[in-house]
């Protein structure tokens, strides 16, 4: 896939397929493109150079083969090329910062773990 890209239309890089395709079923690899896609349009109206996209929450948290873990499917746009897709969990940092890109656009309301205290009952 080529790696050039217009300012509004987003391409797919290669490792991020290679990602899509060793840990994510085809229909959130196509839930993650399409908010990947609307998510770099609006960076296009800001004049971000990248965007992070938290496209989806797993019911449950995900181990993958490699280590990775996490509820939440997120993906990083770079001058419009979606670069990589990567779980992460809900409990973690989820700003600008976290993600090295100069915004990050939510698709979903993200459910945050409870916080107990310390208390188990």
């Amino acid at each position: 896939m080529s790696k050039t890209s217009t300012r509004e239309n987003m391409t797919i890089d290669s490792h991020a397929f290679d990602r899509m395709a060793g840990r994510l079923t085809e229909t959130e690899s196509r839930i993650i493109v399409a908010e990947a896609r609307k998510a770099w349009f609006k960076a296009c109206n800001t004049n971000s150079n990248s965007v992070a996209v938290i496209a989806l929450q797993l019911t449950n948290r995900r181990t993958l083969p490699c280590g990775s873990t996490g509820d939440l499917i997120c993906g990083v746009v770079r001058f419009g090329v979606l670069k990589t897709v990567f779980v992460r969990g809900s409990n973690q940092q989820l700003n600008p910062a976290a993600f090295r890109t100069d915004r990050v656009v939510r698709a979903v309301k993200v459910q945050r773990p409870r916080k107990h205290n310390g208390r188990r009952w």
